[in-house]
Order: C-alpha cells, then structure tokens, then sequence
C-alpha cells in the first residue's frame, strides 16, 4: 500500500478591520516555483498524527513581490520541521506588488492556512 500526501494552501479572507493586512486573494501570483521536499527532516514516520490538522502562516510581501518574514502559528501541529520547511518554500513565492484592484501591497502582510491530508 502506498501513502501519499496532499498539502493544500488554503486562502484566509482578511477582515476589513485589518488595514495592515492585504486580502490573499487580492494578490497577483506571478511565480511559485514547483513544491521542493517538504517532508526533509520530517520527524513523523507516517504522517498519521498530523491527518487533519493545519497551521497559519502569515508573511509579509517584500518590494520585491516575494513573500518574507513569514511566522507561522503552528498550533499544535505535530511536526515543527514540517512546518518550518512550508515557511521556507513560501518565502519562494513571488506576487505583483500591485493588487488585482491596482492598489500597493508592499509591506502589507497575507495569510494563509495550510492543510495536511493523507491520500
């Protein structure tokens, strides 16, 4: 039997209350490159406590475009150095410092929620 994973990057809206923040899905993906080996030190051996369950990662979007400074709030997730290899390959991601509504998201931060299933 073989395992697999799916790791979905799951939109979080942003309250309008929140004007340091830009809405994730006003950004303009310009690059993310192709999903490295995220499981690289990985502590767990086959995933199963960490079915279900999902972290935040908020990042800040840089001059130029890419994402930086991401914290993630791993809330529990079981495996940190999972966690921090998402962080690492977010900062990779590279977005228009303009929005889809033409406005500038430069220092403004993004959320997004990350989500573990085993397939």
């Amino acid at each position: 039997m073989k395992i697999c994973a799916l790791l979905m990057a799951i939109v979080i809206h942003t309250a309008a209350g929140e004007p340091d923040f830009v809405r994730a899905e006003n950004l303009v993906l310009l690059d993310r490159p192709a999903i490295p080996d995220l499981f690289k030190e990985q502590q767990m051996h086959i995933d199963l406590e960490a079915t279900g369950k999902s972290f935040e990662v908020v990042c800040i979007i840089g001059s130029s475009g890419y994402l930086q400074n991401c914290i993630a709030f791993d809330e529990g997730y079981p495996d940190k150095a999972y966690v921090r290899n998402v962080r690492e390959y977010m900062q990779t991601w590279r977005y228009d410092t303009r929005s889809k509504t033409g406005e500038s998201v430069v220092g403004k931060k993004a959320r997004f929620r990350w989500q573990y299933t085993l397939q």
